[in-house]
């Protein structure tokens, strides 16, 4: 349930952030979805979320959001791989 509840509010974090047109809010709330899925062991769906994370992060040049972004990616993909 509380998975449930943070996700949720997540995904209106990640809907406000977007309809602001604030990218560092969006990769902030993209980032902790992330790590929300990836602790749900939805590895998949990590992935996606640290993708567009990265994305954004390397078009706003914020090399420290990109460098957690990327080792985020890597740990999902490995453990996609290892489902």
């Amino acid at each position: 349930q509380r998975n449930d509840d943070a996700r949720e509010s997540l995904g209106r974090a990640l809907s406000l952030a977007r309809e602001a047109g604030d990218p560092r809010r969006e990769a902030v709330a993209l980032g902790n979805l992330g790590l929300l899925e990836a602790r749900a062991g939805r590895y998949a769906d990590a992935v996606t979320c640290h993708e567009q994370h990265l994305s954004i992060a390397r078009e706003l040049g914020a090399r420290e959001s990109e460098v957690f972004a990327l080792g985020m990616q890597e740990v999902g993909r490995a453990a996609v791989v290892g489902e």
